[in-house]
């Protein structure tokens, strides 16, 4: 679980990789803050994640925890690191920022055209956390009347 979660996070590097600076700042025009938002709401909280899940780990070699406690704690906190990102970095930059995993983007075309559904629609959707965040602050707000506002 917890390599799923922290493989999640090399899926920007790699299309920045694939597409160049073209594609990152066809990214950013889209989404004007995507930069501040994958520092401050993913590469920061997955690294402190990963360095207590180490922490965890030199516990663990120490006998002061035992298999079982290290291996729920690293799955809660892989788990627990992704979903505090998605849900604050909607709250705080949702429509200048994605969670779109997979951000297919054509310089070449009008703004307005870069992201119309094309055969990559299907994958776009299903590795699109904004939808899914989108909808549990809604289920929050309904709930409890609490307006997560940015």
């Amino acid at each position: 679980v917890g390599s799923a979660s922290m493989a999640l996070l090399s899926v920007y590097p790699l299309q920045l990789a694939w597409g160049g600076q073209e594609w990152w700042n066809c990214v950013q025009t889209v989404y004007p803050l995507q930069a501040w938002g994958m520092v401050m709401y993913i590469y920061i909280p997955a690294t402190w994640a990963f360095a207590s899940i180490l922490f965890g780990a030199t516990l663990w070699l120490r006998k002061i925890i035992n298999d079982v406690e290290f291996g729920l704690g690293a799955m809660a906190l892989s788990l627990l690191m992704v979903l505090i990102t998605v849900l604050s970095q909607e709250v705080h930059i949702p429509s200048v920022s994605t969670q779109r995993l997979y951000i297919p983007c054509d310089p070449g075309i009008s703004l307005n055209a870069r992201f119309v559904p094309t055969g990559d629609s299907l994958l776009v959707d299903r590795l699109d956390f904004s939808l899914f965040a989108q909808s549990i602050l809604q289920r929050v707000r309904d709930v409890t009347g609490w307006r997560l506002a940015p």
